[in-house]
């Protein structure tokens, strides 16, 4: 599922709204520790005989190595094991000499065909940062830093700020996670106590984290959807180790500029007011085109809430929020007719893709006119990142390839999206950029839809003198 679909499934917190969401990584540590552990082994078979004639009565070493037609040295060495393994033990006689005599373990390891030893081995486990507790994990469900910025992910890093420890590790922790990798036919091993901690790597765990705002702007939750569900057990410990302002969140949705949509709303009352009782009149929900191709895409109504919809039934207008956008983009590659235009300052590959390039070489073949203007700046401070120039190179190929495309660079942070005479939003919602960017701040992403012709129109020849 995508992040947006799984958004929509965590439930609402009254009194909050969702601001943003990322595609991140929780810390997760693969650790080697060195751990003393009990193990269970059967008894071999010239084991078994030793202590058997030890327990009737054969207690010598030349007498034993007699009987079993063994090399003395052998059995000495036998012997030696057995007694390290304290299933026999050596005691004095009336003649001053000592003589071997089975424990009491000895005598139960014969009963049972097995011994108890124990073992110093090394384990690898994997230690989650944010739970502080041990995790059951394959290697495969793990990212490097490396993988986290190539997949555009933000990392969280650790937010405890004291080195890992034996103690860390708890016992039964261990114990489940060694049980857990014991191939059917291994001994079974029992965890005594951890002796040392001698490599520590930390790697990421793939995530979604969701960031709500309080409706008086005052207070920051965040909720994490881990493996494809919500985690409260993340959410908790984020928020007892002060995630929010550990990361700057909360400094960064400060820094977030207040939207002010009144002139929207204001000019779409005007609009309205002069089209009452006339011939023409704003789109309905059925409005909505035909897809290009065999696909069919539902209404870009389909996945805004009941508010939303009644709010452009009435009004024709309506305010979005950020997992409201992707699935706009994705109608509007899919199903404009006439006209696309997309401004946004910054350009991702991971936002535009080759299925994005797909969709975009679609819609030029249906005839559809394509305006894509990007506004990233040149200066000493910000210089394009070099996913942004591959970005502008492959839509630039494709421009001089079909003169329906046109791109441009039009020196402007406006986001905006616009698709035929359908509707167009404008916010902060960067629209090719929003995914795959592991610097990017969180932010409070906001928007206006606005469905009436005679605006789209206007704002369309607003912005087609850029190109």
């Amino acid at each position: 599922m995508t992040p947006e679909q799984l958004t929509r499934q965590l439930p609402p917190r009254p009194g909050y709204r969702l601001a943003d969401y990322v595609e991140v990584g929780l810390p997760v540590y693969r650790i080697t520790a060195r751990l003393f552990t009990q193990v269970q082994k059967r008894i071999g078979t010239i084991d078994e005989f030793l202590l058997r004639l030890v327990c009737s009565g054969v207690q010598r070493t030349p007498e034993l190595a007699e009987f079993l037609g063994l090399d003395k040295a052998f059995v000495d060495d036998s012997l030696s094991q057995l007694l390290n393994d304290e299933l026999l033990t050596l005691q004095g006689d009336s003649d001053r000499r000592q003589r071997l005599m089975p424990t009491a373990k000895g005598v139960k390891a014969l009963e049972e065909a097995e011994t108890v030893i124990v073992e110093e081995k090394t384990h690898v486990v994997d230690y989650d940062a944010l739970l502080r507790t041990i995790v059951q994990m394959g290697r495969e469900q793990l990212l490097s830093g490396f993988q986290m910025r190539r997949e555009g992910r933000k990392q969280i890093r650790p937010l405890l700020k004291r080195t890992i420890d034996i103690n860390d590790l708890s016992l039964p922790g261990l114990q489940k996670t060694i049980s857990a990798v014991r191939l059917e036919r291994e001994q079974r091993r029992f965890v005594l106590a951890v002796r040392e901690l001698y490599r520590k790597k930390l790697y990421f765990m793939p995530a979604v984290a969701v960031v709500y705002r309080s409706l008086d702007r005052a207070d920051i939750q965040v909720a994490f959807i881990v493996n494809g569900k919500h985690s409260p057990l993340h959410d908790d410990a984020f928020a007892k180790l002060d995630g929010v302002r550990l990361l700057g969140i909360d400094s960064d949705l400060s820094r977030n500029r207040e939207i002010e949509f009144a002139e929207i709303f204001k000019e779409a009352e005007e609009m309205r007011a002069s089209l009452a009782g006339s011939a023409v009149s704003p789109l309905t929900l059925s409005g909505a085109p035909q897809p290009i191709g065999d696909e069919r895409e539902p209404d870009f109504f389909e996945h805004l809430s009941n508010e939303q919809k009644y709010d452009l039934e009435q009004n024709y207008v309506t305010a979005l929020f950020v997992q409201d956008h992707p699935s706009l983009l994705q109608f509007a590659l899919r199903s404009a007719k006439h006209r696309l235009l997309i401004i946004c300052p910054f350009l991702t590959e991971s936002v535009c893709s080759s299925q994005f390039e797909q969709r975009l070489e679609q819609l030029l073949r249906a005839g559809v006119r394509v305006y894509i203007g990007y506004g990233m700046p040149d200066s000493d401070q910000q210089k394009p990142s070099k996913t942004h120039l591959n970005v502008i190179n492959k839509i630039d190929s494709i421009a001089k390839r079909n003169r329906l495309l046109k791109i441009a660079k039009t020196n402007s942070h406006a986001k905006l999206l616009l698709v035929d005479s359908l509707f167009f939003v404008i916010g902060s919602f960067n629209w090719l950029s929003f995914h795959g960017d592991p610097d990017r701040p969180f932010r409070d992403e906001q928007s206006v839809l606005v469905s009436i012709p005679n605006m789209i129109e206007r704002k369309f020849q607003e912005l087609a003198g850029l190109f």
